[in-house]
């Protein structure tokens, strides 16, 4: 007999709402910050910590949206939990922050290459250029 995976997510509500269980995974993104963690505590008053530290309310929305319990500068934070559509998003968000990077080292590396090194990666990075253009 296969055992079945139990839900970490409570179900609906009658106000459609749902609760957040130790141990659901979490995206959170500021706009310094991008972290994919999970609830270590929920307390009886409503609220469930992040094991960032993070204050949040327990109850999540019917879209997958989180609001934060502490004020922070920021607007632009996005609370959400976990699932294939938020994943994709993580992935594309750390993208994002991570190209920047790969192209200051590819500038550190063509600077410290042989001719034929920077012939070689000059037609790579056409061609991976041409793929999406």
């Amino acid at each position: 007999m296969r055992k079945v995976k139990k839900s970490t997510v409570k179900a609906k509500t009658e106000d459609s709402f749902q609760k957040l269980k130790v141990g659901t995974e979490v995206f959170y993104m500021t706009q310094y910050t991008l972290d994919r963690t999970i609830v270590e505590e929920v307390l009886r008053d409503g609220t469930a910590i992040l094991a960032n530290r993070v204050k949040v309310s327990r109850d999540i929305s019917f879209n997958g949206y989180l609001t934060l319990k502490q004020p922070l500068a920021n607007d632009k934070t996005i609370i959400r939990v976990w699932s294939p559509e938020v994943e994709e998003e993580y992935k594309y968000q750390l993208s994002l922050r991570n190209i920047p990077n790969l192209t200051r080292s590819i500038d550190k590396l063509v600077k410290d290459a042989g001719k034929e090194a920077v012939i070689n990666i000059y037609n790579k990075l056409n061609k991976i250029i041409k793929k999406y253009e």
